[in-house]
């Protein structure tokens, strides 16, 4: 089988590996399709903590595929059905996973992190991460249930309602997946900002009230709810400077492991303040996702940038990185060219 693995910053290897084996309680998936994630492009410039970590790193966590064997104990699924993985594997005894808090339990790993990641032909995932999901899924569309699971575990945590002036800053895949699922929230008004012309565009016929290009206008406007997108430390600081009395803040997008911002404790006290951060997904919000997408109530078909074949992976993070890209690509891990 074809292995993708970065094996240094800025370098990616297509290498011939074994098939994995079965294990039991654990199933093998043929990957039909894996979503490019912008954690893959900070891996791929050294910009998180994944990526200083050790290499070789497998990269790749949006997978959707067909089973491809079962191990000994696995009941529910069968070779043949379509699936998706949800990539943050727990142990489901530990305190926080019996607090339906699986992103914190204290035994967690990950696709890749065990065995192949989700760019390679095969990987091996346990059977209670595996989601079944209909014969006739479309698998562009199925990669996109781990980054719409993201969002509705993010937007758990924030309370809005149709008083609410919701900025969502950065109009890359995950802006548009908030905006498409705030779009009918019956919110006050939703705006979206960014400093490329074309993503602001896309993000209006998508359905933002407004627009704003921050790197060409002064966005004046005060907010009661601001969903960083943007992965940039120096636009999460400038958050603060834009909020309501009794805002909250959604800190979204992964700002690199050594970036800092300076705020002042008293002008989070003084304008009562609700500051949120969302570490990756639960088991819940991946089902809700996957139930959202397959019924339709939600077009992710409308944010699909392309689907290249996963030689083309590189150039496919280079145009994400340049900011060359509207919505989401999605790699075929079965074609190479």
């Amino acid at each position: 089988m074809r292995k993708v693995v970065l094996t240094a910053v800025g370098k990616l290897e297509y290498q011939e590996a074994p098939i994995p084996q079965l294990r039991e309680g654990w199933v093998r998936i043929k990957i039909l399709r894996c979503g490019l994630c912008g954690t893959d492009v900070h891996n791929y410039y050294k910009e998180t903590i994944f990526g200083k970590d050790a290499y070789p790193f497998h990269m790749g966590h949006e997978v959707c595929g067909i089973v491809d064997g079962v191990g000994k104990g696995v009941d529910d699924l069968a070779v043949g059905d379509k699936v998706v993985v949800n990539p943050i594997w727990s142990c489901g005894v530990c305190q926080p996973c019996r607090m339906e808090q699986a992103n914190h339990c204290e035994h967690k790993t990950t696709i890749g992190l065990v065995g192949p990641s989700g760019n390679s032909e095969y990987t091996l995932a346990p059977a209670n991460a595996v989601f079944k999901a209909e014969p006739e899924s479309d698998p562009d569309l199925l990669a996109f249930t781990e980054p719409v699971a993201t969002v509705l575990y993010g937007l758990d945590k924030l309370r809005v309602d149709s008083t609410h002036d919701v900025l969502i800053a950065g109009a890359g895949a995950i802006g548009l997946i908030f905006l498409q699922l705030l779009k009918n929230a019956r919110l006050r008004s939703l705006t979206v900002a960014d400093i490329v012309e074309d993503r602001l565009a896309f993000a209006k016929r998508l359905g933002a009230d407004q627009v704003i290009n921050t790197a060409a206008q002064m966005d004046e406007k005060k907010y009661d709810v601001i969903i960083d997108c943007t992965g940039s430390a120096k636009v999460v600081e400038q958050d603060f400077e834009k909020v309501r009395f009794g805002a909250q803040i959604l800190i979204f997008g992964v700002c690199p492991i050594d970036s800092t911002i300076t705020l002042k404790p008293f002008d989070i006290y003084n304008n009562d303040l609700s500051i949120y951060s969302s570490y990756t997904l639960t088991p819940s919000a991946f089902q809700r996702a996957l139930c959202l997408i397959q019924s339709g109530r939600i077009d992710v078909g409308s944010l699909l940038a392309g689907v290249y074949p996963v030689g083309k992976l590189e150039e496919c993070i280079q145009n994400v990185k340049a900011g060359r890209v509207n919505g989401k690509i999605v790699i075929d891990t079965t074609k190479m060219f």
